[in-house]
């Protein structure tokens, strides 16, 4: 898949380990993924840290167009009502839930995942960028641990593979 694509949209993205979610964060959403086994394919279902108020669902799929680059994924994601998702959410799958807070960090904005499940306790920060050189420009914030961006164990399909479920 090359970097230019009608739909697929290009994200640029380093991941850090944290210790701990940083102070006055506040509004996390509660990420449900499902990673549908044997696919590139993941089911997302997004709400209130509660677990109550609208709730948001879709399909996501994410392509690395140099399997040796694991900054750069191709993009793509659309909408689901909740027959569809129900319908997507009977296969087998690999799950894993996070409460997301949005970090701003400059001109930007990061989040910070917190697991839940499989790995409670797992805490990263994570910036997405529109362009290489934004990404290689960013000034990594002096709470970040060890990145971890090369590490397939910390992207969503890894965490949710380490229990198998």
């Amino acid at each position: 898949m090359s970097r230019r694509s009608r739909y697929a949209r290009p994200e640029f993205e380093r991941r850090f380990l944290l210790e701990a979610v940083p102070a006055g964060l506040q509004g996390a959403i509660l990420v449900e993924d499902r990673y549908l086994a044997g696919t590139r394919l993941r089911l997302r279902r997004i709400r209130d840290d509660r677990g109550r108020g609208p709730v948001s669902m879709k399909l996501g799929h994410k392509v690395r167009p140099d399997p040796n680059d694991p900054s750069l994924n191709m993009h793509t994601s659309f909408y689901l009502n909740e027959s569809e998702y129900q319908l997507l959410a009977d296969l087998p799958a690999q799950n894993a839930a996070k409460l997301r807070y949005r970090l701003p960090l400059g001109g930007l904005v990061a989040s910070v995942d917190e697991y839940v499940t499989p790995r409670r306790g797992l805490i990263l920060l994570e910036v997405e960028m529109g362009s290489r050189e934004a990404l290689d420009q960013f000034a990594v914030p002096d709470y970040a641990g060890r990145e971890v961006t090369w590490d397939e164990a910390y992207t969503g399909f890894g965490v949710a593979a380490q229990l198998g479920e």
